[in-house]
C-alpha cells in the first residue's frame, strides 16, 4: 500500500537555516542538455511523494521554459546537421539531478497548449513532471498553500541554483501581490503582472522554478524572472503558486506531454531541413 506525504506549514516562523536544510532534501537542478551543444539548468522542487515499498515517487514543481530551450536552438539543429554532424549527436533531453543521480524527464503536465505558444501568460509558465527514485523516507516538503496567503510586506526566501552555484537561498521582501488581470490597466503596466508576486528576492539565470517560500514554509510563489533592464534593480518575480495548482486542478486547462517525443521529431525535422531544404 501506497502513502502520500505532502508538505504541512510550520505553527511558528522558520529560520533561514530551517528552510536550506528542507530544500537540501526537496528542492533539485533541473538539467536541459541540448546534445553535444551544451546544456542549460533551472531548479525544481518536491510538492508531493508517493511511498511504498520499493521507493518512491516524487512529483516536482517547475517552470514550463526549463524545458522548452530544444524548441528554440532548433535552427542550430540544422546549421550543425548541415556541417555533417549526426542527428543522434543533438538529441536532447531533460533530467532532475539528486546528488550524482540523474533521473530522466519523458513527460511533464502544463497549461494547455502551452509549451509551444508564442503568447504563454506568465501563470501558465509551469509544468509538473514525476520520477521513480530509491527513496524510502519521508522527505521534509514545503507546504503548497490552500489560497492566495501572502501579502505585501512579508519576508520571503528563494532556494534554488543560481548561475553555476550549488543549491542557494537568499531573501527579501514582498512589494506587490497582483491578481487577475481586471481589464482596466493599460498594456505594459499591471497586465503584464497577472498572477505574480513582486519582490526584491535575487532571482539570476538557474533559479527558474524554485520555491518562494514565506517563514511558515510555504510555497508562495515559484522564481521566474527578474528584470534585468539597465538601472533596473531589486524587481523580480514568482508566479503564483496558488493559483497554479488551481490550474492543475482543472483538466480542461492542463494536458499532459510527451516531451522526449517532441525533442525526438524535432531533431528528426531538423535532419529533413539540413539535408532537403525547407
Amino acid at each position: 500500500m501506497s502513502k502520500v506525504n505532502l508538505g504541512s506549514r510550520a505553527g511558528g516562523d522558520l529560520s533561514g537555516v530551517d528552510l536550506f536544510e528542507m530544500a537540501e532534501k526537496s528542492v533539485f537542478r533541473i538539467v536541459t542538455k541540448y546534445g553535444s551543444l551544451g546544456q542549460g539548468h533551472g531548479t525544481a522542487f518536491v510538492y508531493k511523494q508517493t511511498l511504498s515499498e520499493s521507493g518512491s515517487d516524487l512529483y516536482l514543481l517547475t517552470n514550463l521554459h526549463n524545458f522548452d530551450g530544444p524548441l528554440g536552438k532548433y535552427p542550430q539543429f540544422v546549421a550543425e546537421m548541415q556541417k555533417g554532424k549526426p542527428a543522434e549527436q543533438l538529441l536532447s533531453q531533460v533530467s532532475i539531478m539528486i546528488g550524482d543521480q540523474q533521473f530522466e524527464v519523458d513527460r511533464i503536465v502544463a497549461a494547455r497548449g502551452a509549451l509551444t505558444s508564442h503568447a504563454r501568460k506568465w501563470i501558465h509558465d509551469f509544468a509538473v513532471c514525476s520520477i521513480r527514485t530509491s527513496i524510502r523516507d519521508n522527505l521534509k516538503l514545503f507546504a503548497i498553500p490552500s489560497g492566495d496567503e501572502v501579502r505585501a510586506g512579508e519576508a520571503v526566501f528563494a532556494l534554488g541554483f543560481p548561475q553555476d552555484t550549488d543549491l542557494g537561498i537568499t531573501e527579501g521582501m514582498v512589494s506587490h501581490v497582483y491578481g487577475a488581470d481586471d481589464g482596466k490597466s493599460e498594456p505594459g503596466q499591471y497586465g503584464d503582472h497577472e498572477w505574480q508576486i513582486q519582490h526584491s528576492v535575487l532571482i539570476n539565470k538557474g533559479n527558474s522554478g524554485g520555491p518562494t517560500v514565506d517563514k511558515r514554509g510555504s510555497v508562495v510563489g515559484m522564481s521566474t524572472w527578474g528584470d534585468v533592464r539597465p538601472g533596473v534593480t531589486g524587481i523580480n518575480y514568482s508566479i503564483n503558486v496558488a493559483r497554479v495548482f488551481e490550474i492543475l486542478r482543472s483538466s480542461e486547462e492542463i494536458e499532459e506531454v510527451n516531451i522526449a517525443k517532441i525533442y525526438s521529431r524535432l531533431i528528426d525535422l531538423a535532419a529533413e531541413e539540413a539535408r532537403y531544404g525547407r
